[in-house]
């Protein structure tokens, strides 16, 4: 989620034997290979065609975008930063794994994929640069467009444990979803470290070896329940409507309001009942008609605030309702992280709508961004180099574009591959690095949490959960400008 500056919006099961994986991955590769074949996509890259998606695992010199023209710079990085970095015992490599071909429904956009793919090419270039071993390589991988072709993926990360790749750990992972879990228990069982992007569905804290970074649903939606029953005066009923989305396929709705439900209830508010729900998993038309749906509850007298439990899209499909509804006027929607991105926000259909709703919404973020208000939050998070070399701009490298410095999935992922990067150069150093090697070592990081990241301090607790972590709030203006109303910042 972004801010001022830019895009502003929108998880231990025992391991099992390899056979077991083996077999499941076997598996599922013969379902999806009906419909897979070899194809050129990217030469000699391990990459099939399925439902009409490039994937598996790119290589270290690859120039494929996955068809994604938004994609060739960032491409281009990454091939350039591996090129810088020869081959030998003190390389290893770290797999970006999104989901690198979005279609038009999809939870998340090409825009922020570019963006995780950025932010973990700059953790690369300022690890690299810093004189520590290993040093980086780092390889993309696409799982579909949902997750839904894991399985083709997971196999050939294990594979690429060996020379000369030698992956030692994934990152990315970027959608609380059903098959994100999944791929994640796999790579779990084969004994694969992972640390998440913007994971943030407390529905994964049972999977071994997977840190997550972001702020968890449950603590968004306490802070969310903190910071707005602060501002409810003692005349008001402090009463709350719940909106949520009962997909199936998608872990993110269900922790996030539940998080908001204990914290507004443990400080003296109620939610109202019955609880207003729709499914995102229908077609789009009959989203909006239940949602109109809802208006009655939402709008209804006595209603103080708005948490909306569910995905950005929706969201502005309830805006659009909201419109045309004679709902308070300030009625307060609260929401999570997966908010609006820029291109969305910049819509003068959105503008509108809000405008015409006259509602505020305000939603949690996972980091502060923007390269002033980074800068300023550095002052307290004591890591104000880490934060300039982030943003670039200096000896070389290149400024972090304004709508990715607005994304919390460009922190988030940078900090993610930094993580992995202090596993990697804390370990010891007489025997080579292995994945086996960075997993053990995130027990290190959760004794010392001593971690600085670009988000600030990184704690993780013993589900891989962040521990401690600011969840800042930005309020969507009607411009579709976001403005940061917790935490107060330095003067920059």
């Amino acid at each position: 989620m972004a801010i001022p500056d830019s895009r502003p919006w929108w998880h231990r099961p025992k391991l099992v034997g390899a056979a077991v994986v083996g077999a499941l991955v076997l598996v599922a590769g013969a379902v999806v290979g009906v419909r897979a074949m070899p194809v050129d996509c990217g030469g000699r890259d391990e990459l099939v065609l399925v439902d009409e998606q490039c994937v598996g695992v790119a290589d270290a010199d690859s120039d494929f975008d996955f068809g994604r023209s938004e994609y060739a710079d960032v491409v281009r990085t990454i091939r350039e930063q591996n090129a810088a970095v020869a081959d030998g015992p003190n390389v290893v490599s770290v797999v970006v794994l999104l989901a690198m071909t979005p279609e038009e429904e999809s939870f998340e956009l090409a825009e922020q994929v570019r963006h995780d793919a950025l932010g973990a090419a700059r953790a690369q270039l300022v690890h690299n640069r810093s004189g520590h071993t290993p040093r980086l390589k780092l390889l993309l991988a696409n799982a579909g467009d949902r997750f839904e072709h894991w399985a083709e993926v997971v196999g050939r990360i294990d594979a690429r444990q060996a020379a000369p790749d030698r992956v030692v750990a994934v990152t990315g992972l970027g959608q609380s979803l059903g098959t994100v879990h999944e791929a994640a228990e796999a790579l779990s069982a084969l004994g694969i470290p992972m640390v998440s992007s913007t994971l943030t569905s407390d529905e994964f804290d049972d999977v071994h070896g997977l840190l997550r970074p972001a702020p968890s649903n449950r603590a968004q939606g306490r802070a969310a329940a903190e910071w707005a029953f602060g501002g409810l005066g003692a005349e008001s009923g402090r009463t709350a409507a719940l909106v949520v989305d009962t997909n199936k396929e998608d872990r993110y709705p269900a922790s996030l309001a539940e998080g908001f439900r204990e914290g507004f209830e443990q400080l003296g508010g109620k939610v109202g009942e019955p609880t207003l729900r729709y499914n995102s998993g229908v077609d789009t038309g009959t989203t909006v008609a239940v949602l109109k749906s809802s208006l009655a509850g939402i709008c209804a007298e006595g209603i103080d605030l708005v948490y909306f439990a569910g995905r950005g899209r929706d969201l502005a499909l309830l805006v659009d309702q909201m419109a045309t509804r004679d709902c308070p006027d300030g009625l307060l929607v609260l929401t999570g992280d997966d908010s609006l991105t820029e291109s969305q926000l910049g819509e003068a259909r959105f503008q509108s709508a809000l405008a015409d709703s006259k509602v505020r919404i305000v939603a949690t973020s996972l980091a502060v961004t923007g390269a002033g208000e980074l800068r300023a939050a550095s002052t307290s998070n004591k890591n104000a180099h880490l934060v300039e070399q982030f943003i670039g701009g200096a000896g070389g490298v290149p400024e972090l574009d304004r709508a990715a410095l607005g994304d919390d999935g460009t922190v988030l992922s940078y900090d993610a591959v930094k993580t992995v990067a202090e596993a990697a150069s804390g370990a010891p150093k007489d025997k080579p690095v292995s994945a086996s090697v960075v997993g053990g070592m995130f027990d290190a990081l959760r004794n010392e949490r001593n971690v600085i990241g670009v988000s600030g301090p990184l704690s993780y607790g013993e589900d891989g959960s962040a521990v401690g972590k600011v969840v800042p709030l930005l309020e969507i203006l009607p411009s579709g400008e976001p403005k940061l109303v917790f935490p107060e910042l330095p003067a920059s």
